[in-house]
Order: C-alpha cells, then sequence, then structure tokens
C-alpha cells in the first residue's frame, strides 16, 4: 500500500509533517477493515502533527479520532479527545464533524435535547454546502441520533440517503450500518435487503462482518433460525476478536430481539448489557430490555 510505503519514508527520514500526512491517509484507508487501528492511526498522527506544529492538522486528526472512538465503543477515549478540542479554533467542515461527533455520543448516552442542539448549530451551515462528504456525514450523524430516539423510519431514511448520494463515499459504511439495523429492528426485510445489496460496493474485513450480522438477521426474518444462529454466532466472535465493543453489543441486540430465546449465542445478552451499561448508553439498553421480554409480553 502507497500509504504505509509513504509512512516508513517520513520515519526514515524524521519528517513529522509527512508522517502525519500519510498516518492520516492510513487511518481513512483502513477504517473499513480495522475500526480499532483506524483510531490509533488518528491518534498518532495528531500526535506527529502537534509535533511538527501543524494544529491544523493535528485537529482534523483528533476530530476523527473522537468519531472512529464513538463507533468502536470507546466513549471514554472520545470524551478525552474532545477536551482536547476544548477551546480550540474550529470551523467549516472539521467544526461540523465535531458537532456530528458529539450529537452522536450525546444520543447514544440518552440526553435526546442536547443530540438536538449539536445538529441545530451545524444546520444553516448544511442548508448551504455542497460538499458531498459534509451532507453524508450530516446524515449519518443524523442517523444515528433517530436511532437512538427510536424513530427507526427516518434512521433508515437518513442513512440510505447517505449512502444514495456516494455509494462508495468515506460515510458510507456506517451509515448503511445504521440503515441495515433500523430495518431489522422494523423487522423489514425488503428494507433490510436494500441495506445488505447497498453494502456490495464496500470492502474490509469490518464490512464483511457487519454484512454476516445483517444477512443473519435476514435469515432470523425467514424463520431460518439454525443458520440465524450460526451466522450471528460467527458475527460476534468476529467483533470480539476485532475488539469492537459496541458492534458486538449492536449485533447481540438484533440476535435478541429476532431469535427465539434458545436459538441466541450464549452469553450474548448479558454481554451486550455489560458493555451499554458500561458505556452509559441508555436508548440501547433499553432496546436490549424490550427484546428480552417474552413475546407474549402485553398482549
Amino acid at each position: 500500500m502507497l500509504s504505509r510505503g509513504a509512512l516508513t519514508l517520513a520515519e526514515q527520514m524524521g519528517n513529522q509533517h509527512a508522517r502525519a500526512d500519510a498516518l492520516l491517509n492510513l487511518s481513512v484507508q483502513v477504517s473499513e477493515d480495522d475500526p480499532k487501528e483506524s483510531l490509533r492511526l488518528c491518534l498518532d498522527a495528531a500526535d506527529a502533527a502537534k509535533r511538527a506544529g501543524l494544529r491544523g492538522l493535528e485537529v482534523i486528526n483528533l476530530a476523527n479520532g473522537v468519531e472512529a472512538a464513538i463507533d468502536i465503543g470507546r466513549w471514554d477515549e472520545a470524551d478525552s479527545i474532545l477536551a482536547q478540542l476544548e477551546g480550540r479554533e474550529v470551523s467549516g467542515f472539521i467544526g461540523a464533524g465535531i458537532a456530528f461527533s458529539k450529537a452522536m455520543l450525546a444520543a447514544l448516552r440518552g440526553d435526546l435535547t442536547t443530540a438536538a442542539s449539536r445538529l441545530d448549530d451545524v444546520a444553516s451551515r448544511m442548508d448551504a454546502t455542497d460538499f458531498v462528504q459534509e451532507r453524508t456525514w450530516h446524515l449519518r450523524a443524523r442517523s444515528v441520533v433517530n436511532l437512538a430516539k427510536a424513530d427507526l423510519d427516518a434512521a433508515y431514511a437518513d442513512a440510505m440517503n447517505a449512502v444514495a448520494a456516494d455509494p462508495a463515499g468515506m460515510n458510507s459504511p456506517l451509515a448503511v450500518w445504521v440503515a441495515a439495523r433500523a430495518a431489522l429492528w422494523l423487522r423489514d426485510p425488503v428494507k433490510a435487503q436494500a441495506a445488505v445489496e447497498a453494502m456490495a460496493p464496500l470492502r474490509g474485513r469490518w464490512m464483511e462482518v457487519a454484512r454476516l450480522s445483517i444477512e443473519a438477521g435476514l435469515a432470523a426474518l425467514a424463520g431460518r433460525t439454525d443458520e440465524a444462529s450460526a451466522g450471528y454466532r460467527r458475527a460476534l466472535e468476529s467483533w470480539a476478536a476485532m475488539d469492537v465493543p459496541l458492534d458486538l453489543a449492536l449485533t447481540a441486540i438484533d440476535a435478541v430481539m429476532l431469535l427465539p430465546e434458545g436459538a441466541v449465542p450464549g452469553g450474548a445478552a448479558l454481554q451486550a448489557k455489560e458493555i451499554l451499561t458500561q458505556l452509559g448508553a441508555q436508548p440501547l439498553l433499553s432496546r436490549l430490555a424490550a427484546a428480552e421480554e417474552p413475546a407474549t409480553a402485553g398482549t
């Protein structure tokens, strides 16, 4: 990979500017393959930029790091990075991106008022921008907020609109992941199948596990319980190996919701509860608790 070669050369030369650029490029390229590694590279790039005195490039990498930390379930690290960004002069695309991350983090913690406020802060900019990546980033963030507040139709629509605007773009993998989840929580196989099909141009190890988990959900909706259970088991094992706890917890919620109790992979619900409790992800804990209720409850 050219970026790894550029990184090696920069390190050999001791050039922190070139090293920061190479690390930034590499962090974006590996995100669909190894999100945890992408986060590490973001933070290394920020450190290199700081050493080189490149404050703007440092902020870009810190902003990318916040988003990565939220997505994999390292929210204490996201908080730490946001603290580093406090008081910085940040505007434009990166300022909007930081607002998106703050909105997602607040929503996932159940603070929907703050989430809405952060999105309102950049609403006028979204009305004016022609930058496709900024529009898709905004739609992706809004889809997460809508998922957290249980507006599943809106979450699906925002996420799929982000994918439609830039099918193989930088925001599409995480957007389609939200779309697929909203479809499964709606128990809508047509929408879920459309999300799986939208994953076709996307590559990487993370993306393959995401696809596997949604296909397991489709099998569950179709009543193919054994196939679904086996698919969920493989997906959960893969998420654990990749050390992405939020993806593991989300997939466990799907399994608990869609499978008969005896077909849910052993320990999945407990593991998800532990992860979500540690994160303070109240909306997702509520979703898990509802999924664990007997199917006859309320009838």
